[in-house]
């Protein structure tokens, strides 16, 4: 356990070490000290500017209404003129049958107008005019769900008194909540440009342009996927797209050491991954991976 020493496991906890036997800790060990270091995380984003206190809300208990902390958020970035705020509202604000109301939509896009998700957010909530929107989404310069920024955030604020194995637990929560975030509807696009009997052949250069945006500039993993699917369909060679796909599919290796997820060895490799992904986005992490598959022995 970084940060205490060696523990022997507590009675009844899974004899391989695999298993996971955080939770037989003693309380104030286990679950209390990560329950208290996250009450200090949060007191710490709540006394800071608009995107602490973003953060703070997104990380924070569930309102008792989940439009309340939409509105809190909506109303953060307009106030900061923050598009990574506007992004956290408009994830907060859609899941449900309803997504989120075209009004707060509209307020919202002007933050980042040029990004391809804001984009399909104001597809799904106001679909009739998604002719016109989508012949502007194959002018926007990027997709970003600006991945890694919850990450950075919180690293900002991260009291550094906390023990080591105290700030994984927290670490891994916070990644948990930013793997939940909502994406925009991807199924509007997929629709639009899906080739088939249906196809409307005038599309094909308008989804082609959409296609190159999402592969050179998702920083996020979907993202990518649905932008190879597109290109595919608007003219990329299979074996391209075969081989850009099996690239997607690495998985980055375990920071973990087998049977001592919490040794100080263990949580350094797990830092330089979170830290990696504040920095870079989902696709840093990726690409590591990659670049270090490609240097492997054979």
């Amino acid at each position: 356990m970084c940060g205490i020493g060696r523990l022997p496991k507590p009675p009844g906890s899974a004899a391989s070490g695999a298993g996971d036997w955080f939770d037989g800790l003693p309380p104030q060990l286990g679950s209390d000290a990560v329950a208290t270091g996250m009450e200090r995380l949060l007191e710490v984003l709540a006394a800071g500017d608009a995107r602490s206190r973003a953060a703070a809300i997104v990380l924070g208990p569930p309102a008792d209404e989940r439009g309340s902390s939409s509105q809190q958020l909506t109303d953060l970035a307009l106030s900061s003129r923050d598009p990574v705020i506007a992004l956290w509202a408009l994830q907060r604000c859609s899941p449900g049958p309803q997504g989120c109301p075209a009004s707060t939509v509209d307020s919202l896009v002007p933050l980042d107008p040029d990004n391809i998700a804001f984009q399909l957010w104001q597809i799904a909530a106001e679909p009739q005019r998604s002719e016109r929107l989508f012949a502007s989404m194959a002018q926007a310069s990027r997709f970003k769900m600006h991945d890694g920024s919850l990450l950075a955030t919180v690293q900002e604020a991260m009291p550094a008194d906390l023990l080591p194995y105290v700030q994984q637990e927290i670490w891994v929560y916070v990644l948990g909540i930013e793997a939940a975030q909502s994406y925009p509807a991807f199924q509007s696009l997929t629709a639009y440009c899906r080739p088939g009997e249906h196809a409307r052949p005038d599309r094909a250069a308008t989804c082609h342009d959409i296609a190159q945006t999402l592969i050179s500039t998702s920083d996020s993993l979907i993202g990518e996927l649905i932008g190879l699917r597109i290109a595919l369909w608007t003219g990329m060679p299979q074996a391209e797209f075969d081989a850009r796909r099996a690239a997607l599919h690495l998985i980055p290796p375990s920071p973990w050491e087998q049977g001592q997820p919490r040794s100080c060895a263990s949580i350094e490799r797990f830092k330089a991954q979170v830290e990696l992904r504040a920095r870079e986005g989902e696709m840093g992490v990726w690409r590591a991976a990659a670049a270090a598959a490609s240097q492997a022995p054979r």
